[in-house]
């Protein structure tokens, strides 16, 4: 297909569908006096070989005329270039796809990734990045990959967040599965945006994604990955059993910094706090938001506070996040139910805590574990057995499933004896 690319949008297509409607790729004049030939011979329409060399970008671009246009569409099976543009959004996106797929597999990836790129609707755009993304990691083309994340194509990337966050996950999920460790992916802005900071495998946290935090830590891009790094090596230093270095980024500004990551910042602050301080996370939360009301919180604010309550069964934590902090819970955007559903585990295994176990029951009902993002997921299953096995008749599979997700984590700080003692009785909180 060489550099038969040279426009945007609706031409752009169908030029592509020309190509692939004559069987042979468009690289010098010789492909251009043949593809006249046979436009002549299907259509009864002249279109001249020169015409198609500045079409194809050959020769110094023109405007093609509108004449030109009506036979390009006729060659590929339309009434006229009105008809082709007009037919169903959905029959052109599977066009595209197509050449994109024959793209790919002939070796030409940067030219699928333009033609990605110049899709004007943003979810057909993002479905096709993903499923180029995964398919050529899949076949292990890694560089492949990262030559992608560092072209003006993943500009597409920048939408919002609910869209980086569907991508970063569906794209992140593989690097566990197929044991990519590259860190040279590490190297691109993007991919630590759109990846590193959105999945965040806690269930690699001694493995491939525990081994690009430390890596992130020290090349001290921004104040944002100095802080995620940070967060994340703190809370595994916890999770081996150990006690987490005290954090400077509180002489910081961070009021530039994503609702969710304040979020991790608050958690490991609250680690490296001295235990049973009454007071401290409000204390903690001033420090950070200001000394702005706890009343109206956005759930984001709250991911990894609700996420720490759970991992640690801090009864205070949890006290603080569900009672102390006035949540939103209603109006949320898509990507919000991840939260809600941390939130609602927090509020069971609170009631459990006080003893209430009558309502422990009413949002054990109301959890739902297949709305935890991914890299979450193994863990908060281990606190959501453990929580069914004390709500719930106590089930050997439920106990089978709980000792293999243990192990399989391979946090030092679980331990059977600790895990069960994670509901010690109903507890005393003010």
């Amino acid at each position: 297909f060489g550099t038969y690319m040279i426009h945007f949008g609706v031409l752009n297509l169908l030029l592509t569908t020309v190509v692939q409607r004559a069987g042979f790729p468009i690289r010098g004049r010789g492909d251009c006096e043949v593809l006249s030939d046979l436009i002549l011979e299907r259509t009864d329409e002249f279109v001249s070989y020169n015409t198609l060399r500045r079409m194809f970008g050959l020769a110094q671009p023109v405007k093609p005329r509108r004449q030109t246009l009506d036979v390009l569409a006729a060659f590929v099976g339309y009434r006229d270039y009105q008809e082709f543009c007009s037919s169903s959004p959905t029959v052109q996106y599977w066009r595209v796809k197509e050449v994109v797929f024959s793209l790919l597999e002939q070796g030409q990836v940067q030219h699928a990734f333009r033609i990605v790129g110049d899709l004007r609707d943003q979810e057909h755009r993002m479905d096709l990045v993903i499923q180029l993304c995964r398919e050529l990691l899949l076949a292990r083309r890694e560089q492949d990959v990262l030559a992608f994340f560092q072209s003006r194509e993943c500009e597409v990337l920048k939408w919002n967040y609910t869209f980086i966050g569907h991508f970063g996950n569906s794209i992140g999920l593989l690097f566990r599965q197929l044991g990519l460790h590259n860190p040279q992916f590490l190297t691109s802005s993007n991919f630590l945006t759109s990846v590193y900071l959105i999945h965040v495998d806690y269930s690699a946290l001694n493995g491939y994604y525990g081994f690009w935090t430390d890596i992130v830590a020290k090349m001290k891009v921004n104040l944002e990955l100095d802080v995620f790094s940070g967060c994340v090596q703190r809370l595994r230093s916890w999770l081996a059993g150990e006690v987490p270095v005290a954090a400077t980024w509180m002489e910081e500004d961070l009021s530039g910094l994503h609702p969710i990551l304040l979020s991790r910042v608050f958690s490991v602050e609250w680690l490296t706090g001295a235990p049973g301080d009454e007071g401290k996370g409000r204390r903690i939360w001033e420090r950070i938001h200001g000394t702005e009301s706890m009343a109206s919180v956005p759930i984001s604010q709250t991911h990894e506070i609700h996420m720490l309550a759970i991992m640690t069964g801090d009864a205070a934590l949890m006290k603080f996040v569900v009672e102390d902090l006035a949540v939103q819970e209603q109006g949320l955007q898509h990507f919000e139910e991840y939260d809600l559903n941390l939130r609602i585990l927090c509020k069971a295994m609170l009631a459990v805590l006080k003893g209430e176990k009558e309502e422990a029951l009413i949002w054990v009902n109301r959890f739902q574990l297949e709305h935890i993002r991914y890299g979450y997921r193994e863990v908060v299953e281990l606190f959501w057995l453990r929580l069914q096995q004390e709500v719930r008749t106590p089930d050997e599979q439920r106990a089978f499933r709980m000792e293999q997700l243990r192990q399989r984590l391979d946090f030092p700080r679980y331990t059977s004896a600790w895990l069960s003692g994670y509901f010690p009785g109903p507890t005393q909180l003010n």
